[in-house]
């Protein structure tokens, strides 16, 4: 004779077939064992990420372009997140999940009022174009930036309120 014995687990449910009557016992041990991995190692391995939303001002206005800069640490380790400010709000998803404490850099350009003219012709090697457009963010937003931010596993909200 066959009984079915089921075990709720978080992945759903565990099934195991024993004979019952002949003197073998059930394997609750092993069931057991494997429910804990379950729930342990969840049932998806993949390691859980963010979603970062929020908002950027400058002065009291939002910023209409601009990019954010989420990098980890000294004590994290893994890449930055960065997405493009628009209209002063961001949204972006961090799938690789390094979670912690972040310094955040941001950098908006604007166009030159007056911008050099173009040289004529092709530029020697290693010569760059002049630049037609300025950083306008004080550089304690930026290079030497002090902002901080804590991403933690799935949803976050960051509000950044910038000063002249």
């Amino acid at each position: 004779m066959e009984e079915r014995v089921k075990m709720n687990c978080r992945c759903g449910w565990l099934t195991e077939t024993r004979e019952t009557g002949c003197g073998v016992a059930p394997s609750w041990a092993a069931v057991s064992l494997m429910c804990v991995v379950a729930i342990v190692l969840g049932c998806n391995s993949e390691p859980e990420g963010a979603h970062i939303t929020g908002t950027v001002t400058f002065g009291g206005a939002p910023i209409p372009q601009a990019t954010i800069v989420f990098r980890p640490t000294a004590q994290l380790t893994g890449s930055s997140t960065e997405a493009q400010v628009t209209e002063g709000t961001f949204d972006v998803r961090q799938e690789t999940g390094v979670f912690g404490l972040h310094r955040v850099e941001i950098y908006a350009h604007r166009p030159l009022a007056n911008p050099p003219p173009t040289p004529p012709g092709p530029l020697p090697p290693g010569q760059q174009p002049p630049a037609t457009t300025q950083q306008y963010l004080p550089e304690r937003y930026n290079r030497q930036s002090r902002l901080t931010f804590t991403i933690e596993p799935g949803e976050n909200e960051a509000m950044f309120e910038l000063t002249r």
